[in-house]
């Protein structure tokens, strides 16, 4: 039941209260003490589903037929979903003040919800653009800025006495890895060092987005099929003159990042990245291990050294590093549904054939049936274990 409806407890008031969040309902904007934006449109979906009745628990079905009515979906778009709605709120799996995940079983919202009589007018969001921003003809970066003021004006933020606020906006934004979302990110963050020269994370931020934009090219582009790391040094994407400069860019402004905060965990992975993107593997390990001293439970750090001991045809070792790194996902986010489902399926799978290509049938077995036991129709994981079971039939079966 959508509080849209007129059935909702909701459906006669323009803004519900969440813990420390406004709501608008109409417009789908949220404010809070050190966040704003504006929700997509499934997110609010979401959100309204939770509202309706607070403290309920939501399964993953029940969602599934709210938010994508008559519609097949992939079996982790629930839990990125939660992930985005998390995000709005700056909420955290472990620690949940917001949306509470339980394991197996669903969803609920147990911060307090209150319903707000407005009779203030919504105010007009383009009234608060600055009159000159959308001029110049039909210039994405220009559209792009607009967004972003947009979205913080509209919410009466003022940028620079809200640093915290510009910090987690660039990095919604950076989350969502698609060129267009890293192009919002690399305006952000180029607008965070001009705000704040002297904090590591603007440049880092900047660093990481800039070489992301290289990995994840917009659709179309001749070559890159594929994205990541991997893929674009394989097919030599890196090696145009246009990528060589945008990734001394980034090597200037991580450096940057560096010199200002030498143990700043996220100036060291965005170095890590810069180095590994220009094909300085050995570097690049040397920052993602220092990293991996300061935070040794960054399972997505594990995940980089064990790439690049791929790259650095260590097979073995790089191997080891996917096993720790589902061994910290399992230990330390195991309520986190969205990392979960998303990065052990595969990995486990993976796993399953290096073991299975060693003949060493049982590990490759144990690894196979864990990317099923999350995604039971994993196609690489189901393939092996066919694999497995045939060579095992007696003759003639």
């Amino acid at each position: 039941m959508s509080v849209s409806e007129t059935t909702s407890p909701y459906s006669t008031v323009e803004k519900i209260s969440i813990g420390e969040f406004m709501l608008t309902l109409k417009t789908g904007h949220i404010h809070g003490p050190h966040t704003s934006g504006r929700l997509e449109p499934k997110v609010m979906k979401l959100l309204e589903l939770f509202v309706s009745q607070p403290g309920k628990l939501f399964s993953r079905t029940e969602i599934e037929a709210h938010v994508w009515p008559h519609t097949i979906v992939g079996e982790d778009s629930t839990a990125r979903l939660i992930s985005k709605l998390r995000q709005a709120f700056s909420d955290l799996p472990r620690n949940p003040r917001y949306i509470e995940t339980l394991s197996k079983r669903g969803y609920r919202l147990i911060a307090d919800v209150k319903a707000i009589q407005c009779t203030t007018p919504t105010p007009n969001v383009r009234s608060r653009l600055k009159p000159g921003l959308l001029l110049g003809g039909l210039a994405i970066t220009a559209i792009m800025i607009g967004v972003i003021l947009t979205l913080l004006s509209a919410n009466g933020i003022d940028e620079k006495s809200n640093d915290f606020s510009s910090e987690l906006l660039a990095q919604h934004y950076y989350d969502a890895l698609t060129p267009e979302s890293l192009n919002v990110a690399i305006l952000h963050y180029q607008q965070i060092i001009i705000q704040t020269p002297e904090r590591a994370s603007g440049y880092a931020g900047l660093a990481n987005s800039l070489v992301q934009k290289l990995l994840r090219p917009a659709s179309g582009v001749t070559g890159a099929e594929q994205t990541g790391l991997s893929a674009a040094l394989r097919d030599n994407r890196l090696k145009s003159d246009e990528s060589v400069t945008i990734l001394n860019q980034a090597l200037r402004h991580s450096e940057r990042a560096i010199t200002l905060e030498p143990n700043n965990v996220n100036a060291l992975k965005a170095h890590g990245l810069t180095l590994s993107a220009l094909g300085r593997i050995e570097e690049a390990k040397v920052h993602y291990q220092k990293a991996l001293k300061l935070e040794p439970n960054a399972w997505h750090i594990v995940l980089n050294l064990a790439e690049l001991s791929l790259l650095s045809d260590d097979v073995e070792q790089g191997m080891k590093l996917f096993e720790r790194a589902v061994t910290v996902i399992e230990t330390e986010f195991s309520n986190d549904l969205e990392i979960v489902t998303r990065f052990v399926p595969d990995i486990s799978s993976m796993l399953g054939d290096f073991y299975q290509s060693l003949k060493q049938t049982e590990i490759a077995v144990y690894w196979y049936q864990k990317a099923l036991q999350i995604r039971p129709e994993h196609p690489t994981a189901q393939d092996g274990m066919s694999v497995i079971v045939a060579a095992s039939a007696p003759a003639g079966d």
